[in-house]
């Protein structure tokens, strides 16, 4: 099934934005760094304004609002009568992303973004297509193999990044793999296969940066995406035991 031409560019854009904020971690300044994080944040939000005005124009048949909060009330109230329902608190967090990408808009050359924002805008416009166009979607990040590794792997970064807010630590703070699994093992989370699992999928990601990982090997991309999905699970298996037995 082909993927409808209102819910590529939503996702084209969206694609955009998760490969600016994977090139942020690999800057040779930090001015450049800051540059691809605003980037990031602004067709995040291009992507949620995108989905929301396809979403209305095609599947309620209406005119779309032309202002952002506008299409998320919309979205919010009449969605339920298309069977949509934004999962609790999106609309909070796409509104107030939304105001960040306007300060940005006015006076971006004097802000920074957040790594950690960027990333929660992402995935909750992810979420946000996904709530939208459930079956577009679903079929289209099951059979497209570079869809389906990069939002695999925000999936495993939400994880750690809830893990570490939970233990009051910064994920953004952190240098390499190693402080981590240090603190996943404080909270006896058991580590031999977790950091074997771990250390390939970090070494993946390198390898197959967003940038090139259209034109790798299918059987690299398998491999990353085998790896990630068993770490996924295995992981939320141990983070569970571990939270059960304190």
């Amino acid at each position: 099934m082909e993927t409808k031409p209102w819910v590529e560019g939503s996702l084209e854009v969206l694609e955009l934005a998760i490969e600016q904020y994977y090139m942020s971690q690999s800057c040779e300044t930090e001015k450049i760094r800051k540059r691809y994080l605003r980037l990031a944040l602004i067709n995040a939000d291009d992507s949620a304004e995108l989905s929301m005005k396809a979403f209305i124009q095609y599947h309620t048949n209406q005119k779309a609002p032309r202002n952002f909060p506008a299409l998320v009330n919309f979205v919010k109230d009449k969605g339920p009568s298309y069977q949509v329902v934004l999962t609790k608190g999106l609309d909070k967090k796409l509104l107030f992303y939304h105001d960040q990408r306007s300060t940005l808009y006015h006076k971006g050359y004097i802000l920074s973004v957040p790594r950690g924002n960027v990333f929660d805008y992402i995935f909750s416009v992810s979420n946000l297509l996904r709530v939208l166009f459930k079956k577009e979607v679903e079929m289209n990040i099951g059979y497209d193999l570079r869809r389906q590794y990069m939002f695999t792997f925000i999936e495993l970064e939400r994880i750690l990044r809830d893990f570490c807010s939970e233990n009051r630590a910064s994920f953004d703070q952190f240098v390499g793999l190693q402080p981590i699994l240090d603190l996943l093992g404080k909270k006896g989370v058991p580590l031999r296969k977790l950091e074997f699992n771990l250390g390939k999928v970090i070494d993946l990601q390198n390898r197959l940066t967003p940038r090139t990982i259209g034109i790798q090997e299918e059987q690299d991309i398998d491999e990353g995406l085998s790896i990630l999905t068993e770490t996924i699970g295995s992981l939320e298996k141990l983070l569970g035991t571990a939270k059960n037995s304190q």
